[in-house]
C-alpha cells in the first residue's frame, strides 16, 4: 500500500507530547511501514538507521517504545 489516510487530529492528539525530533521519527516510522507493507524491523539503531536518523538511535527507540509493540524481531503498530 503506497497510500493511507492521514488524520491531522488525530496524530496532533496522540503526538502532542512528542519532540520535533520524536516527531519526525514517527512519521518516518509510519511512511516505513506503509511504502514496504511490514512492520520495521530490529534493533533501534538499525531502525533509526533504515529510516534515515541514525544520529538520533534514543529519539528513535523512545517512539518505538511508545508506539509500537515488539513481536520477534518485528515493532508492530496498531
Amino acid at each position: 500500500m503506497r497510500f493511507y489516510n492521514f488524520h491531522i487530529g488525530d496524530y496532533a492528539s496522540h503526538t502532542r507530547g512528542l519532540t520535533p525530533l520524536e516527531d519526525l521519527a514517527y512519521r518516518r516510522l509510519i511512511d516505513e511501514y506503509f511504502l514496504h507493507e511490514r512492520p520495521p524491523s530490529g534493533e533501534p539503531e538499525k531502525v533509526a538507521d533504515d529510516i534515515g536518523l541514525l544520529g538520533y538511535t534514543h529519539e528513535v527507540h523512545r517512539v518505538l517504545n511508545k508506539f509500537f509493540r515488539k513481536e520477534g524481531d518485528q515493532w508492530v503498530h496498531d
